[in-house]
């Protein structure tokens, strides 16, 4: 998978980075340490394709080999593909001193990027992946933005829609140790990248603009040594955002609340054996009446699979072909049948 990487400016001074898939020459190929590669001033072309816009989970971006590995299936059935890295994600800029939430201001950037594919590419359709926590903010912004989201259609892949159940689960000594402390420990790095922008010239903690107005001060040091999710949140995402507790803003985020108002087709697809992700039924707001009450939903859940763990039995060490698939068919449905 070739990319090249274009930036969109956000209101509050922020970057967004997107990597469109292109086909490159070969003399103007170039490769970053992730290993992703990426090509230097594409030709952009408005054909009227159909769009798929890919977002990863927590921490990650376009690098990601399942990302590129849907990047790429996507391409071979005539799909123009493009992946928003979340701020500060895939290598990308942090020039305003904000990161990303499950909801509040990553619904912004998700419509900025919306309208960014619309505007340059004029695509026929246009649809998003997200996985994992990223699949919370395609739900979130789904709902709250109702047609204004401008998204078609959309699959939210192991997303921890109700995500107070998610961060306990991650308390469990296994969770705690392995899968917490490394995407904690990533999430830390960004900090420790962007951490000037946190500090007056001094090095002291200063106040620095919040979402929706007012200032906060981040607690960067604890964010910057942080091993865990929970510690990053607490520290600078939920007072960023508004929130007086990270639990606060954990209740605000869950999408398991808003699905039931969305308006366009979206394919919810969970494991059971999910360590992250857990997929919870809530009587009245997310349980089987609810979502049947919305002929937009299809909602499905594997046996096994982990946190995008599905694998294909003949290759498990491949691309999950069979997710990529599922994904993609449900896709070309809806595209077929709007």
């Amino acid at each position: 998978v070739t990319y090249a990487r274009e930036f969109i400016d956000t209101p509050d001074g922020g970057t967004l980075a997107l990597d469109v898939v292109v086909r490159a020459e070969e003399e103007d190929v170039s490769r970053n340490p992730s290993g992703a590669t990426f090509v230097k001033n594409p030709a952009t072309t408005s054909d009227g394709a159909p769009f798929l816009v890919l977002l990863s989970g927590l921490g990650g971006g376009s690098q990601d080999t399942y990302v590129r590995g849907q990047a790429a299936a996507a391409h071979a059935r005539g799909w123009r593909v493009a992946v928003l890295n979340m701020r500060s994600c895939a290598e990308s800029p942090v020039t305003s001193p904000r990161f990303f939430s499950a909801r509040r201001g990553s619904t912004d950037d998700v419509r900025a990027a919306v309208d960014r594919i619309r505007e340059t590419y004029g695509p026929s359709r246009l649809c998003a992946i997200g996985w994992s926590n990223s699949g919370t903010i395609v739900t979130n912004a789904l709902a709250e933005q109702g047609d204004a989201a401008g998204l078609d259609a959309a699959c939210c892949l192991a997303a921890p829609l109700d995500m107070p159940t998610s961060s306990a689960n991650l308390e469990k000594p296994f969770h705690k140790n392995v899968y917490d402390r490394s995407i904690g420990g990533s999430l830390a790095e960004k900090v420790r990248g962007a951490r000037d922008l946190f500090l007056d010239d001094a090095g002291r903690p200063k106040a620095v603009p919040a979402w929706g107005g007012g200032t906060f001060v981040a607690d960067v040091d604890r964010a910057a040594a942080a091993s865990t999710i929970r510690d990053v949140d607490e520290a600078i995402t939920a007072p960023c955002f508004g929130f007086p507790s990270v639990d606060a803003y954990y209740a605000d985020a869950s999408a398991d609340q808003r699905v039931k108002d969305i308006g366009v087709p979206l394919l919810v697809l969970n494991a059971a054996d999910d360590p992250i992700a857990q997929y919870n039924v809530k009587e009245g707001i997310f349980d089987a009446e609810t979502l049947a009450a919305n002929p937009n939903l299809v909602v499905a859940v594997t046996a096994t699979g982990g946190h995008l763990g599905w694998c294909d039995s003949d290759d498990p060490c491949g691309p999950p072909g069979w997710a990529q698939g599922v994904a993609l068919d449900f896709l070309e449905a809806a595209r077929e049948t709007a």
